[in-house]
């Protein structure tokens, strides 16, 4: 990559050499266009295509009125103004792609002018650029261009191009109404250059202004229309168009250029106006990067100078890097370490931080969204050779040299990195780096081994619990896709050893552990501020607009380290949400392989809430809030002190601080759909179907409105008695998601779905990019990650709303999850658990109760059709007409529906058998989903402190039996019954007296006496010699437990656990667990 990119600046100076003063290409070759029609058609050579917002066109047609279009009706309106707003309320069906350099209302070719004899002389010329017809020259011209104007482009080579030039061509309103004559009164005329380029999958626009006199006005726009309602995208403002050919928009003046193949059109070059107002827009690639920091991005916006002092400023913590300059278009800069995710704005200065006139906003992933080959390697190489223990001697690293650089010779300096919070001053960061290599290291070692007995702990470095290790590169401008390369997050037990072996003497993991126990002890209110766990995996899996899937630890994942800290489970939930300020925590909730909840009490591996959200809290940056590092220090390194690093023999203050949040209190949501065509089940589970063309209101409240758009199959013309769902329009206060059924007139090879968020064009296309965070709400592309056609999209609201949208056999489905208490009208109904008021007009009149299907539209349904009127939310908004032509009455039942309404109404209306089967099995969804969804009593946690039990099934009518205990013997009562005791009541039967007595023993946790009784117990006992053997004989068994403390009279004794109902008779021990657990945390 330093290579390439030392040839891209030799090749710029030799284009400057080449070009410098003319802005247009060579058009003499070209042929001349003599308009008798409306535009003149160009056909793509060698049966090839071209790819241009999404689409791919074989025909160009080359208008008067400074367009290239690909429909033959392309043309000037006259006050038509294309852009994201007034396009809304365009019609669909006049709406054609096009390129347009200028789009104005051009003169016809050839006409008299209006006085005199004289013709017109504005001239129109088209060439085909190919290797064939003798273009290789301009076709190599013109990539050497583009690979220097555009980041992220580095070796494109067209196979073929257009290029088109308007020579000193003039518009209607100079000929007819100004009446010039070129004598008299001169016309004022435009010349320019439309150079269309592709190579089969990227395509290029380059305009050339060689002169733009003509007066413009705001219909004269230039600028991308995609066509048939999916966007304009803007190459220029109409005010500066006027002046296009003085401006710069890349190293030549009066030449811009742009990336069109896909629907987020790309700026490539520069801007002239270096100190714009309002900021101007830099363009960053790629698009995303991770919280740790390492990429290098290119960049560009304002055209760059050599003696600039080029900076990026990263988000709210204002993070800097300094930049290298590429060419006068384009400079690299390396990503810092942040501490902040989702979408975070950029900003650029060239006066060193003085002021920033360009930014852009990017995606910033949390860490473990990263992928694992983008990481160093921490190896486990047994023990004292790992880098998660308080303990080590050689310790080895690796990383792939390839994404550093193409230099095998660079140097890289290895370091911890390590990340401090100070609630005193209220500040996070990453404040200490421990050079770890002792000799030169160079990139193509690809790994390396040290001592770690020589790594200096100063005594700064004795304040710092976890960090990273980074393999970072000396000299920046040898850099290739990072100058930097990081881990996982580790702790530093090992570095720290050292230190805390001076100051607490060998069992200092005991008293880090005691410490934070006594600290965070001190306020647990925020425990009674999380959300309910779900009572059982159904639950969770389901309830998505308020759990997501722990990346650590699911069902999905192959991955031999999956749930690392919760070895037993088979799925984890985190709470989307993290707990209202100021507590921003976070809750975690496991599953075993018997979908039941596992409990912190009942196993060292159940669920555990965080004090600190792993996935952060707005606004980030400071203590407690940072994504996944404070999570880190108030939970995880807690775990190391506390179970990994003493051998789970203190585990029992960790769990009584991080219980788990039962689900006593947790209340399930309730789903309405829409499926097949346009079968529609409420949330109270009324059923009917919508048959009519139009966007309805699915849902309407004070936060959250969803409209939907029903059309009759743009793909199997037909199913013309019924209509589809094509579109969904989600409006989150400010915030607007568009999610649309991409039509046969499109590619629809990579993504069948269109994804708009504010008008911008999203992409979900790659790992850590399958989950975006926006203001009100989160994207989440929902399809398995082996299907790469992004046609699943779940949409998170802050609210706990969440909306399932997914293309399967051409049409949309539609799943809404609301939570308890949301309030809410529309065609979905509302939650109120009265089925009779569904069917209830927008307008507030009587419901509708089993009514035909006419009725139903004509009264209900038609009513909340967004009109004229009204404010909408899908672009080109299709008025529904209250016309109920398609409701039409469907024959009885049949046998293959099994009495299923939706099935019946799709058999009939498409004829198609096996697409009626596919209704039938949504149809059977939503009954599974109100089942799995039905309130599940539980009696909670039966509370038997340290005790193992014969199952952790604890909702009503279960028994229980107290079997033994970990700790101690089990006294009082051992079976208990979850038992109903009428008005929804439940509680365990008989009153719970079981409890484990440890022998001397009779006060709490907290007690500080009750060592010192031990001790005391032991030193009479010593005058027995029998005893005294069994003492020494017990020390040797438990060598390697923790010493006694008079916090914590639980001793060390041997326990187990039988949470698991696949593990055999007797259970698996904690201590099994716990080895297996400390394995494999960083393989």
């Amino acid at each position: 990559m330093a290579a390439l990119y030392t040839g891209v600046c030799l090749c710029l100076t030799g284009v400057l050499v080449q070009v410098k003063g003319q802005v247009l290409y060579d058009y003499s070759s070209g042929t001349e266009v003599t308009l008798q029609t409306r535009s003149v058609a160009v056909s793509v050579p060698g049966g090839q295509k071209f790819p241009f917002f999404g689409q791919f066109y074989d025909t160009f047609y080359v208008s008067k009125d400074g367009v290239i279009g690909f429909n033959p009706e392309t043309r000037f309106i006259a006050g038509k103004i294309y852009s994201f707003e007034r396009e809304k309320y365009s019609n669909e069906l006049e709406d054609y792609p096009f390129i347009a350099p200028f789009l104005y209302g051009g003169a016809p070719l050839q006409s008299l002018f209006s006085t005199g004899n004289k013709i017109y002389g504005g001239k129109i010329f088209h060439q085909l650029l190919s290797n064939a017809n003798g273009g290789s020259r301009d076709l190599q011209q013109i990539s050497s261009f583009i690979n220097d104007a555009f980041i992220g482009v580095y070796n494109f080579t067209p196979s073929y191009g257009l290029l088109v030039t308007w020579k000193n061509v003039t518009d209607e309103y100079q000929l007819n109404i100004a009446r010039c004559d070129d004598d008299t009164r001169p016309c004022k005329k435009n010349t320019f250059q439309a150079v269309l380029v592709t190579d089969g999958i990227d395509s290029f626009a380059l305009f050339n202004y060689e002169q733009t006199a003509i007066q413009t006005n705001p219909s004269y726009q230039a600028g991308f229309n995609a066509g048939y309602g999916r966007g304009w995208a803007e190459a220029m403002p109409s005010s500066k168009l006027q002046n296009a050919a003085n401006l710069q928009g890349s190293n030549i003046t009066g030449r811009y250029l742009y990336k069109i193949d896909k629907e987020r059109i790309v700026t490539g070059g520069c801007n002239g106006d270096r100190t714009i107002s309002p900021n101007g827009h830099l363009q960053v690639t790629p698009g995303f990067a991770g919280m740790l920091g390492g990429e290098m991005l290119e960049v560009s916006g304002p055209c760059l100078e050599p003696r600039d002092r080029i900076f990026l400023r990263f988000g709210t913590e204002s993070a800097y890097s300094q930049c290298i300059m590429v060419n006068s278009m384009k400079a690299r800069c390396p990503v810092p370490m942040l501490l902040e995710r989702g979408e975070v704005k950029v900003s650029m200065s060239f006066d060193e931080k003085a002021n920033f006139h360009y930014d852009a906003n990017m995606l910033i992933v949390h860490p473990s969204r990263m992928p694992g080959s983008t990481k160093v390697k921490l190896h486990d190489n047994g023990p004292g050779r790992r880098w998660n223990e308080t303990t080590a001697s050689v310790l080895t690293l690796s990383w792939n040299p390839d994404l550093l650089s193409t230099d095998p010779q660079a140097h890289v300096d290895i370091n911890f990195v390590g990340f401090i919070e100070n609630t005193k001053t209220y500040q996070a960061g990453w404040n200490k780096r421990i050079t770890l290599n002792q000799r030169t290291v160079r990139v193509g070692e690809k790994s390396y081994s040290f001592n770690a007995s020589e790594v200096f702990c100063d005594d700064e470095c004795f304040d710092y619990e976890v960090g990273v290790v980074e393999v970072s590169l000396k000299d920046v401008s040898k850099a290739a896709q990072r100058r930097v390369l990081l881990s996982a997050v580790v702790p530093m037990g090992w570095i720290v050893n050292s230190k805390m072996l001076g100051k607490y003497g060998s069992n200092w993991q005991h008293a880090m552990c005691v410490a934070w126990y006594e600290k965070d002890r001190q306020d647990m209110r925020w425990m009674e501020r999380l959300e309910y766990c779900p009572c059982n995996l159904q639950q969770a899996l389901s309830d998505f607009g308020r759990w997501q899937t722990d990346v650590g630890c699911n069902l999905y994942s192959d991955s031999p380290t999956k749930c690392r800290f919760h070895l037993g489970a088979v799925h984890c939930v985190r709470a989307v949400q993290p707990s209202r300020s100021p507590d921003d925590a976070g809750n975690q909730c496991c599953y075993g392989h018997d979908g039941q909840l596992r409990f912190a009490a009942d196993t060292f591996q159940g669920s555990t809430p965080d004090r600190s959200h792993d996935w952060g809290a707005a606004p980030y940056v400071k203590p407690g809030l940072v994504p996944s590092l404070s999570h880190w220090l108030q939970d995880v390194v807690t775990f190391y002190y506390c179970c990994l690093w003493t051998d789970y023999q203190d585990c029992d203050y960790y769990m009584d601080q991080r219980g788990t949040r039962d689900c006593s209190g947790y209340s399930p949501p309730k789903q309405a759909m829409v499926f097949g065509q346009s079968n529609v089940v409420t949330f109270e589970g009324q059923r009917y179907h919508i048959c009519g063309e139009g966007d309805f209101v699915l849902l309407n409240s004070s936060s959250v409105k969803i409209v939907g758009r029903f059309q009759k199959s743009p793909f199997h013309s037909q199913y013309n008695k019924s209509v589809i769902l094509t579109a969904v329009g989600i409006q989150i206060r400010q915030e607007v998601v568009e999610i649309k059924l991409k039509g046969p007139e499109v590619d629809r090879s990579t993504r069948t779905l269109d994804v708009v968020v504010n008008g911008e064009f999203h992409y979900f296309d790659k790992g850590p990019r399958r989950w975006k965070d926006f203001e009100e709400s989160a994207v989440v592309n929902s399809d398995d990650r082996a299907n790469t056609k992004e046609s699943n999209f779940t949409v998170i609201v802050k609210n706990g709303v969440g909306i399932q949208v997914a293309e399967e056999n051409d049409m949309l489905s539609l799943i809404v999850m609301i939570p308890p208490h949301f309030m809410s009208s529309g065609l979905l109904g509302s939650w109120n658990n009265n089925s009779a008021d569904d069917l209830s007009p927008a307008n507030g009149g009587a419901p509708l109760v089993n009514s035909q299907p006419k009725q139903v539209y004509e009264q209900v349904v038609y009513s909340w059709a967004i009109d004229r009127k009204s404010s909408f939310i899908l672009p080109f908004p299709i008025y529904a007409k209250n016309n109920s032509v398609l409701c039409g009455t469907v024959p009885g039942p049949q046998p293959s529906c099994r009495s299923d309404s939706a099935c019946d109404y799709d058999l009939w209306s498409t004829g198609n058998a096996s697409l009626a089967q596919r209704t039938l099995q949504f149809s059977q969804r939503y009954q599974e989903l109100k089942n799995e969804l039905k309130p599940v009593r539980s009696c909670g946690l039966l509370d038997v402190p340290r005790s193992i039990k014969d199952s952790y099934n604890y909702s009503l009518g279960s028994t229980v039996t107290v079997e033994s205990c970990r700790i101690g013997h089990v006294t009082g009562k051992t079976q208990y019954t979850c038992t109903d005791k009428g008005d929804g009541v439940q509680e365990w039967s008989p009153p719970v007296t079981a409890s484990c007595q440890v022998a001397s023993s009779e006060k709490s946790l907290e007690d500080g006496a009750i060592a010192g009784i031990v001790i005391a117990v032991v030193l009479i006992l010593l005058v027995v010699v029998v005893l005294t053997i069994v003492c020494f004989r017990r020390r040797e068994k438990s060598k390697n437990a923790k010493s006694p403390d008079s916090k914590n009279p639980l001793q060390s004794e041997p326990y187990e656990s039988r949470y698991e109902t696949s593990l055999p008779p007797g259970g698996q021990k904690y201590k099994t667990e716990a080895k297996m657990l400390y394995s494999f945390i960083f393989n």
